[in-house]
């Protein structure tokens, strides 16, 4: 009798170990399919290839005119590394850093309330670098500089938020209170996943790296082959 109770306690743990690895057989099935299926999430912008550059000041001061400075010449330097394609400035980043402030629009009581807004100041090879589509006219330019009229590209899924069924291009979006001069909306961008890869409700704008705190910011550089087998070069 004994050796039958030992005997079917063991085939009670085969059995048991036998569910366990089936269990966990379904759940990396799973975890795979699920892996796969984030990959082909469309993101709006292209990550393969593009590393992502950020300053370490080590306690170092520098004005606003030096700061802005350093960093064309940070970006300067970037873009002359063998490998690097294109190099862009950057104020914010998908999914990790984020950058809202008030919008005020003509016909509409309160911006607020139709959902967040965030935003991204870039340079104008940003859209090349990071590979993210213009749909209608233009991206951020070099005509965008400082002194230069305000420009902003807003996602489609903003350009129909605040203007369904009109045409957004050259409309005016005041930023940050609505006594400042106008933005106007130059161009409009495929939508990005910003905040969560799920429903994202793509509600993003891009204003000029020149016009909007061009003292702050890092780059993204676009290059060939692994990002990571460049990170040295790209430190030096």
């Amino acid at each position: 009798e004994g050796t039958y109770q030992r005997s079917r306690l063991r085939s009670g743990l085969l059995v048991f170990q036998g569910t366990l690895s089936v269990v966990l057989l379904v759940g990396a099935g799973l975890f795979v399919r699920s892996l796969r299926h984030v990959r082909a999430v469309p993101l709006g912008f292209e990550p393969q290839h593009v590393a992502l550059v950020e300053t370490n000041m080590r306690g170092v001061t520098l004005d606003s005119a030096k700061s802005v400075a350093l960093i064309g010449q940070l970006q300067a330097a970037a873009q002359a590394i063998p490998g690097v394609t294109s190099a862009a400035r950057q104020l914010t980043m998908p999914f990790w850093r984020y950058w809202s402030v008030g919008l005020y629009v003509a016909g509409i009581d309160s911006v607020n309330t139709l959902g967040q807004f965030d935003l991204n100041a870039v340079s104008p090879e940003y859209f090349q670098t990071m590979g993210t589509r213009i749909l209608e006219g233009r991206g951020i330019g070099p005509q965008d500089g400082a002194g230069a009229p305000g420009a902003m590209v807003v996602s489609q899924a903003m350009a129909r938020k605040l203007w369904p069924g009109t045409d957004a291009l050259g409309r005016c979006v005041r930023v940050g209170a609505d006594t400042v001069p106008c933005t106007y909306v130059v161009g409009i961008a495929e939508n990005i996943k910003n905040d969560q890869l799920g429903d994202d409700p793509g509600l993003f704008y891009y204003l000029s790296s020149a016009q909007f705190h061009p003292d702050q910011g890092g780059l993204f550089l676009r290059v060939q082959g692994d990002p990571e087998a460049m990170q040295e070069t790209i430190r030096k």
